[in-house]
């Protein structure tokens, strides 16, 4: 019994290594999605995203009728987005600030 517990503890702490790694993963990855996503609007609309998490996942995603707009620059699945709101593999929510060329305040 005492063998199986050891072992069982082993298997245990490997699978929590690998899931944490494949947060981190995850997360870096939809960084640089993200990242593209923003220089590809800023360069058809000549200013990045407003602030804000749910602004731009809805700047990205959505159409707001102005001609320079050539989206959706990045597509997001509903298990990604919690009240409109882009969620990280840990369940918290992105923070995105654009400052448009103005000082930090």
């Amino acid at each position: 019994i005492e063998i199986l517990g050891i072992l069982m503890s082993l298997v245990t702490a490997g699978a929590q290594a690998a899931r944490r790694k494949a947060a981190v993963t995850k997360s870096k990855a939809m960084i640089a999605g993200l990242e593209t996503a923003i220089a590809m609007y800023q360069a058809d609309m000549g200013a990045y995203p407003p602030s804000g998490n749910q602004p731009l996942v809805h700047a990205l995603s959505t159409d707001p009728n102005d001609p320079d707009w050539t989206g959706p620059y990045q597509e997001f699945k509903q298990d990604e987005l919690v009240d409109g709101a882009l969620i990280d593999a840990w369940g918290k929510p992105y923070v995105y600030v654009s400052t448009n060329g103005e000082p930090h305040v």
